[in-house]
């Protein structure tokens, strides 16, 4: 086997790299960071009474999590749900990170 076709094989079969670097989060109690997403579900919103997406929070520290359903993500929608965790939990995050997207 030549040596070209040797490297290639080995790069191929190589194992995953399990040690990345990571970004350093710092957080200074509960409630200080909680970071957002919206995920979409399309595919599955008939079996969802027509919600196709879920807001998803999360507080860093903790790891608490809250999904509240939606229909469209807009950011209206969006907010609507968020003050609705407010409201419900007495919580609010001193800062709030999310993806920057067009709901937020």
């Amino acid at each position: 086997m030549s040596v070209e076709k040797r490297r290639l094989v080995e790069e191929l079969h190589a194992p995953a790299r399990k040690n990345f670097p990571r970004r350093r989060v710092v957080v200074r109690g509960y409630d200080d960071l909680w970071q957002a997403d919206v995920v979409e579900m399309r595919p599955h919103s008939r079996a969802n009474a027509g919600h196709n997406c879920i807001l998803t929070v999360i507080d860093v520290l903790s790891k608490y999590a809250w999904a509240i359903p939606l229909k469209s993500k807009n950011g209206k929608k969006v907010v609507t749900a968020l003050r609705k965790i407010f409201h419900e939990d007495a919580r609010h995050p001193r800062n709030l990170q999310t993806d920057k997207g067009k709901e937020f």
